[in-house]
């Protein structure tokens, strides 16, 4: 008998601990952190009104549209003007039982993107704007050198049944402006199919 009020006590202790983790966990991230192929394997459903000059295609992890520029290099890689990227976060199954908010998609995506900047620490502008339909949501300004070149990117961060959607568009930071018109049509016509 004690050892079974002993095994019982332990399964409790365990089974509260295991929940309280699982609670941190959830509040330090709730988003799932995919490789490469399982986000090739996340199914987007969206639209968006796309001016004529781009074009679609797929990358290995997201939606891709880019507008060509008119020449190929000798490796027979097409340039872009422009890039702009689509793709979906999903909340982490143990975490889905709370709904979650755009503030909370900015948080992951900050912890995220600050990664990718191990030499030098990750700079941003952040502004906040209204999406027509989806309501608040968050825009990222940042800049990174590639050797001689410096890039911009905007990452528009916006939640809906609790899925993040990052829409990112990246540049030349001399030529971002160009297209930055058509980028802000796309991020305002965004709409998620059902």
């Amino acid at each position: 008998m004690k050892t079974l009020l002993c095994l019982l006590f332990l399964v409790i202790t365990l089974a509260c601990s295991s929940n309280k983790k699982i609670v941190k966990n959830c509040k330090l991230n709730p988003f799932e952190q995919l490789d490469s192929i399982q986000t090739s394997k996340v199914i987007l459903k969206y639209e968006v009104a796309l001016p004529k000059s781009w074009k679609k295609s797929t990358s290995s992890n997201a939606d891709w549209y880019f507008i060509e520029k008119a020449y190929l290099d000798s490796l027979g890689f097409q340039a872009t003007n422009a890039d702009l990227y689509i793709r979906k976060f999903k909340i982490k199954k143990e975490c889905n039982s709370r709904s979650y908010d755009a503030k909370s998609f900015l948080d992951f995506y900050v912890s995220y993107r600050s990664k990718w900047f191990i030499r030098q620490p990750f700079n941003y502008i952040l502004l906040k704007s209204k999406h027509p339909i989806y309501g608040d949501f968050y825009i990222i300004k940042y800049k990174w050198a590639v050797g001689n070149f410096e890039y911009t990117a905007s990452s528009f961060l916006l939640m809906h049944n609790n899925e993040g959607y990052l829409l990112e568009y990246r540049n030349n930071s001399k030529n971002f402006d160009i297209y930055l018109m058509d980028v802000q049509k796309i991020v305002q016509s965004f709409k998620i199919a059902s």
